[in-house]
């Protein structure tokens, strides 16, 4: 009987070790290891520029993609933080606005919605904003994308107040400085 315990003692010495050769979380794996991505703190969030050729469209997609300063907070199933990402999208024929949410929807409908937008100090101008069919409610897409980006060129600071489908309005910060687009 006492061998049967021996290797489990050793075991449970070896997962104990100090230099982390073998522990409970290397044998064991993270249950939730997606909900641990972490998450980049405001003074790390910059413009995210790509540029990619896709088969289904003639020439390259320009992206320039940023998030917002704070995940937003909605209650149960969409609970523990939702990150937005404002993307600006380029191909030959088309230059595109999206507002992407990781869990949640706008409340855009079929008829749109208006998001109101203000950049640094001034006053927020209502832009038309309308679902993204492909996507479902959890992208929506910026009607007047010439205004919003010629304003994104100078500002420094960008808040978008947009309706969740049973949360309200809520607002994001973006911190945009340094936008550039051709």
């Amino acid at each position: 009987m006492k061998y049967f315990y021996l290797p489990i003692i050793i075991f449970c010495f070896a997962a104990c070790r100090s230099d982390n050769k073998l522990s409970s979380s290397n044998i064991i794996p993270e249950k939730n290891a997606a909900a641990k991505q972490p998450v980049r703190n405001s003074s790390t969030r910059t413009w995210i520029y790509s540029e990619e050729t896709d088969q289904k469209i003639p020439g390259k997609k320009y992206s320039a993609d940023i998030v917002a300063n704070e995940l937003l907070q909605f209650d149960f199933p969409e609970d523990g933080g939702s990150t937005v990402t404002l993307s600006i999208d380029k191909t030959s024929t088309i230059t595109r606005a999206l507002l992407n949410i990781s869990k949640g929807q706008f409340s855009a409908g079929i008829e749109g919605s208006i998001v109101n937008i203000g950049f640094d100090n001034a006053q927020p101008l209502a832009f038309k904003a309308s679902s993204v069919t492909n996507g479902g409610e959890a992208i929506i897409s910026i009607d007047d994308v010439k205004s919003l980006i010629q304003s994104l060129k100078f500002a420094k600071k960008m808040t978008i107040r947009a309706d969740f489908y049973d949360s309200g309005s809520r607002e994001m910060t973006f911190d945009v400085a340094g936008f550039k687009w051709e």
